[in-house]
Parts: C-alpha cells; structure tokens; sequence
C-alpha cells in the first residue's frame, strides 16, 4: 500500500502546474467563447502539504527497521528479470488481475507509470511547460520504461485486432504470431525513432514555431539509422504490408498505375533500402526546399 502511495505522490506532483487565468470583458450578456467563472472563483487548490505529508510517511515507512529486514527477502517478477521484495510480491499477488495470461499488479503499473513521468519532472518542461524543452533522450527513456509495463505490452495486440475489426483491415499474420510479438522490445524499438525524429524536428524550430522544415539538419547515418528501427521492428513491418499494400493496390487511386507490389515482399529489407536510398540522397547535397520545388503542382 505504501508503494501505492508513493506513485501516487509522484503523479499528484505532476499535477501542480498552474495556468493564470485571465478574464476579459464582455460586452453582450452572454458570449459562449467565454468562461463564466471568474479567477478569484476558479483558484487552483494547493495539494503541497499533502504531498509533503505522503512523502514524510513512505519515508518513515521505508525506515522502519522491520520494513528493513523483509526488504532484503526477495523474489523474482514473472516474465522479467526483476526482483521485488517478498512484501510487495504478496500484495501484487492479492491485487491484481488476468489480462492475455499476464498477472497485471496494480501496485507495479502505478510505479511504472511513476517512473515515465519523473522522466518528464526532472526535465526543462516541467517548469516551462513548452514541448519544445524536451529532449529525444528524455522520450527514448520514457519508452524504454513504458515499455516495462505488462498492461500497456498485453493491451497493444488487442488494441490491433480490434482496431482491425473496426477498420475492416486484414492482417497479414495469425493471431497466435500476433500475440507472439515482443511488444516490450516494439515499444523500446518506437522509442528510438520518436527520440530521433522529435530531435530533428525540434532542432529545426518547427515546434517552437521559431523555424520551418527548410531549417532540418540531418545526415545521411541518422537516416539510416531510423529506418533501420523501423525494420527492426516486427510491428511497423505488420502494419505497413497491413495497410500500404492495400492502399496501392486500390483500384480507386491512381498508385497501381505507377506501383506493382511483388509477391512476398520482405518489408524489413525494404525499409533498410529505403534508408539507403533517402540517404543517399541526403547526402548528396539534395535539401527538403529542393524536393519541394520538383514536387508537381496541381
């Protein structure tokens, strides 16, 4: 319980941010763009003392000297290669549930949840508030330990079949090899590329709105770097033989004029090709204004 409580402060620091309102004069009775509730009536409740009082009691919690010694009796977590101490082995077993096989602890998804936001509370965003403060490393690290999570890793293939039920798409793998993905190493693999592609982005000025994509600095080893995650990964391969191949094979577009799909086409092989290929390109002295200016007109 105490472990509980101790994600719990984490997640309630997180929410601590305040934004100043600011209330502006309304000339007809009643503008709908406007809020009724004026700043005095709308002040933001301060939860310090109660985090501060959280805290205290997991660390007098964590000093107890019998808290101590059975911390140092521990087992191991099923399907990981992480050990827990026997206390908290208990009370995962008595609250949790099955989801896909997997023993889901709630106590243990909070602390995971915990860690990826205390990735984005020691970071420059916390304090300013502007996505462009954070760092490709900062996602590649919140991936990494979301990736840890048996609840976010055992909803992603449901999350897929569904999806593909709802959107009438036919996937190109059984189920029981659906299930079979290692969704921990997808995460980590989609981690990657976010954290490279948000630092790209992000260096050109483009979320911060001080630049535009004339201004991307790339070389052609981070190119290939990327797509070499993407063919790492078995999920980006699904979902790309899933839906590009039937989007160019449309009859209802123009792409099967210009695009013939082999048979058995090797996507891992392709995007690795393709890396190569962009670049190339990239190196060559090509730039993202000279693609623009030879792209058609219509």
């Amino acid at each position: 319980m105490v472990s509980i409580v101790e994600s719990a402060s984490t997640l309630l620091e997180m929410t601590q941010q305040t934004t100043p309102l600011e209330f502006q004069n309304r000339d007809a009775i009643y503008q709908a763009e406007y809020t009724l509730i004026t700043p005095e009536e709308s002040a933001a409740v301060d939860y310090n003392d109660q985090i501060d009082l959280l805290n205290q009691m997991v660390e007098n919690y964590h000093q107890n000297v019998f808290v101590m010694l059975s911390d140092q009796i521990t087992v191991d977590v099923a399907g990981t290669d992480q050990q827990i101490p026997l206390n908290l082995s208990l009370f995962d077993k008595v609250l949790s549930f099955k989801l896909d096989d997997q023993d889901i602890a709630i106590r243990y998804e909070l602390s995971v949840f915990s860690e990826v936001l205390t990735v984005f509370l020691n970071s420059n965003f916390s304090s300013t508030q502007n996505i462009s403060d954070i760092t490709g490393n900062e996602i590649r690290d919140a991936f990494t330990l979301l990736s840890n999570s048996k609840l976010i890793t055992s909803l992603f293939p449901i999350a897929i079949e569904v999806g593909a039920a709802n959107f009438d798409v036919s996937l190109n793998i059984s189920t029981a090899d659906l299930y079979a993905i290692d969704y921990q190493a997808e995460l980590e693999s989609l981690g990657a590329v976010a954290g490279t592609l948000f630092d790209i982005i992000n260096g050109a000025g483009i979320i911060s709105g001080d630049g535009g994509v004339e201004n991307i600095t790339v070389d052609g080893d981070v190119i290939r770097g990327i797509f070499g995650d993407l063919s790492d990964s078995n999920l980006m391969v699904l979902l790309s033989s899933s839906l590009l191949i039937p989007l160019i094979q449309n009859p209802d577009n123009n792409l099967s004029l210009y695009i013939t799909v082999p048979e058995n086409l090797d996507w891992a092989n392709e995007f690795i090709a393709i890396g190569d290929v962009l670049a190339e390109v990239w190196d060559s002295g090509v730039t993202i204004n000279d693609l623009a200016m030879a792209m058609p007109m219509y």
